[in-house]
Formats: structure tokens, C-alpha cells, sequence
């Protein structure tokens, strides 16, 4: 059954196992909204939720501060210190000649869309909410929040930027509103765990680029249209250990029962590997590196040759590490004769235990050069190591 609009999000999940489309879609299976605060009081949730809750937060203290009202939740919450850690990646407010938040996309209107409108392309009709556009000399910047737990797992590169999904609907929407033949966008990642953390991605999108990356998922947006029920849908294996774990397995609380498989996993990924060209320019360097030179083997001392009438040489003995002589505790002095009403004289220093001390740290002194001397053997021998595998790279690149 046609869905009245769909998603960036939404097809994403559909592009990862339509079988999860399908419990969210049809069977209607989504994540509780959950208010943030509900959470600092102590309700305790499902991970997935906190998470999703977290980030309508940190985008809610985007929205009061680009959009001049009052923050939700105090900058020294969590929400307020992780949006605050990417502030020095935005625009100023106050420099900004025009201000969008939380705009919706599209100019038809649809009930029940956010926003009550939607965009119309290749046949879908495209719902969502830009977090922010601003305009600043003229030139307009759209800016999208995403909180994640890793910025380097998660974070999209310019160029995967460039053909992401949300990104080509959301350049669309502006570049038509506008009249731009390309739009700048910021995707601004902000970390979530214990170290805070911002990271933005900048990439410029043509209009028509945007309109082309749009298409294959239109596609697939009418493909998942014709499903009816949640069986009809197809399983990939490979999407079960997605963002931790699908949240509709029967692990995590799920309907669905299906076995994960590993050998499945490994069989589709094998599949997506292709062969990495090298750039000609590049392996024109690697074949004019000289070979590292190799060490030349350690030669081995000649066998003693024995002769008749003489006894064979024996081998020369390692000579053996002499511990420092152990000192003699001298012999405590004799208390001199003190009147009777005077008290006695304290004892004399223990020179045995003091003596006793400085030998034992000799030895350790001892100890810790030969260990450096262990050491220093071993960073040589690194050495030549990454030496041999250099030039086993170099010529595996010359074949």
C-alpha cells in the first residue's frame, strides 16, 4: 500500500532490510518519544531510546539558540554541553543576515506531514525538517546536526556527504525555493560520550547532482510501496548487526526470530570487495624507491678445530655479573658510663640496615641497565623488520 510520503530516514532503513521497514511501517513498530527530562528524573529506557531522545535534545538547544528563544535544558545538561562543543563550527547568530529552523521541506500540502507540506520528486512525495539555514553575504550555508557515539565510525566523508540522501533532498527543496544552482551544506557531528567532541563536514552539491542521487532511492520507495504485510518483506542477514543490533530482533526485545548468521555476513561482504586501483603517479613512486638495505646475517663463530697431541681449546666462558660485596655491619660502640641519676643514652643508629639498603639498590640499579639493554636490542631489531616487510611492499608493487 502507497505510503502518503516517505523519508530520508525511512528509506535508509528500507535500504538496509526491508524486513525492518516493514515492522516499522506496517506493523507500526516504532521507538517511544521519549522527553529527555523524563530520563534525567530517572526513567530508565532501552538504550535505542535514550539515544534517539538525546539527540531531539541536543537539537532542541540548536533550535533556542538559532532561533532566540529559551533553551530547553541548561547548557550544563548533557544536551547543552554536547550541542556547545560544536558552537565554534557555526555561524553567529547575530551575523546571520536570514535564519531558518527547523524549516519544512516541499511547497505541497499533505496532512500529517511534518510541517503539513512535502517535497514532490521522481513520483515520492519527500518529507522532513532542515535543522538549520542561514544566509550570511549573501550566500546561503544549510547546517544539519548529528549526534553519534563515534566520530570516526559514524561520520560521513565530504565525498559520502555528497551523495547522501538527506543531504540531495534537502539540496533540492532549497536550491528550487531559492533559485541556487548548488547549495553549501554542513553536516555538524557531535560526540555524545565522555569526551566532547565536534567534527563538521563541509561539501558543495549541485542541484542536478542532488536530483540524480535522489532518483535510485524514488525507486526504491515504490518497490516498498507494493509490500502488504510484514512477511513479504526480504531478510538481509547483514543488516542484523547494524548500529549495535537490530532493534526489531527477538535479542533486543523484537518480533523477528531470525538466526544471525556470521558465515552470512562474511559471504555478503565478500561480495562488495573490489580490487583497488593504484594510481599511476603513485606507483611510479613506489618503483623508483630503492630497495632498504638488509642486514647482513650475524655469522656464526667457527667450531674449534682439534688437533692431535693438543687438548681442544675450551669454549670461553661468559663472565659472570659480580654482585657488590655485601658491607659488614660495624660493631655498635660501647655506652660510655653514665652517672646513676642521669638517664640512659639513646641506641646508636642501625649502620647494618642503612648499609643493607644502599647495596640492594645498587643491584636494582644493576638490574634496570640490563633491562634498557634488553630494550634497545629489541627497538633495533623493530628496525629491521619494518625494514624487510618496506621492501616486500615495494616489490609485491613493482610485479
Amino acid at each position: 500500500m502507497a505510503r502518503r510520503y516517505h523519508s530520508a530516514s525511512s528509506i535508509k532503513l528500507g535500504q538496509r532490510c526491508p524486513r525492518a521497514w516493514a515492522y516499522a511501517y506496517i506493523a507500526g513498530l516504532r521507538e517511544p518519544d521519549v522527553d529527555w527530562a523524563e530520563i534525567e528524573a530517572g526513567r530508565i529506557v532501552p538504550p535505542r531510546v535514550r539515544s534517539l531522545s538525546l539527540g531531539k535534545a541536543v537539537h532542541a538547544m540548536g533550535e533556542a539558540y538559532f532561533g532566540g528563544m529559551r533553551a530547553p535544558y541548561a547548557w550544563q545538561s548533557l544536551p547543552g554541553q554536547i550541542f556547545a562543543s560544536g558552537i565554534g563550527a557555526l555561524p553567529l547568530p547575530a551575523a546571520c543576515d536570514e535564519i531558518e529552523v527547523e524549516r519544512p521541506i516541499g511547497d505541497v500540502a499533505v496532512e500529517g506531514a511534518p510541517g503539513g507540506r512535502v517535497l514532490e520528486l521522481h513520483g515520492v512525495r519527500w518529507a522532513g525538517c532542515r535543522d538549520l539555514a542561514v544566509r550570511q553575504a549573501g550566500a546561503w550555508l544549510q547546517v544539519d546536526y548529528k549526534t553519534t557515539a563515534s566520530l570516526a565510525r559514524y561520520a560521513l566523508t565530504p565525498e559520502a556527504l555528497r551523495d547522501d540522501l538527506q543531504c540531495a533532498i534537502y539540496v533540492v527543496d532549497l536550491a528550487r525555493r531559492l533559485g541556487l544552482s548548488e547549495v553549501a551544506c554542513r553536516w555538524l557531528y557531535l560526540e555524545t560520550k565522555a569526551v566532547r567532541r565536534a567534527m563538521p563536514i563541509d561539501v558543495v552539491v549541485p542541484l542536478e547532482h542532488a536530483i540524480k542521487i535522489v532518483e535510485p532511492a524514488a525507486a526504491l520507495a515504490r518497490e516498498l510501496d507494493t509490500l502488504e504485510r510484514v512477511d513479504d518483506a526480504e531478510q538481509i542477514l547483514t543488516a542484523c548487526y547494524d548500529y549495535g543490533g537490530c532493534q526489531y530482533h527477538a535479542s533486543a526485545g523484537g518480533p523477528c526470530e531470525t538466526v544471525r548468521s556470521v558465515g552470512a555476513y562474511f559471504e555478503r561482504e565478500k561480495g562488495k570487495r573490489t580490487t583497488m586501483a593504484l594510481d599511476p603517479s603513485l606507483l611510479a613512486k613506489f618503483q623508483a624507491l630503492p630497495a632498504p638495505a638488509q642486514p647482513a646475517p650475524a655469522q656464526p663463530a667457527p667450531a674449534p678445530v682439534a688437533t692431535f697431541g693438543a687438548p681442544a681449546p675450551a669454549p670461553a666462558e661468559r663472565p659472570k655479573r659480580r654482585r657488590p660485596p655485601k658491607a659488614q655491619p660495624e660493631p655498635a660502640p660501647a655506652p660510655e658510663p653514665e652517672p646513676a641519676p642521669a638517664p640512659e643514652p639513646p641506641p646508636a643508629p642501625n649502620v647494618a640496615t642503612a648499609t643493607g639498603f644502599a647495596a640492594a639498590l645498587l643491584e636494582l640499579h644493576a638490574e634496570l641497565a640490563e633491562a634498557e639493554a634488553a630494550v634497545m636490542a629489541a627497538i633495533e631489531r623493530r628496525g629491521v623488520v619494518l625494514s624487510r616487510i618496506a621492501a616486500a611492499v615495494a616489490a609485491e608493487v613493482a610485479r
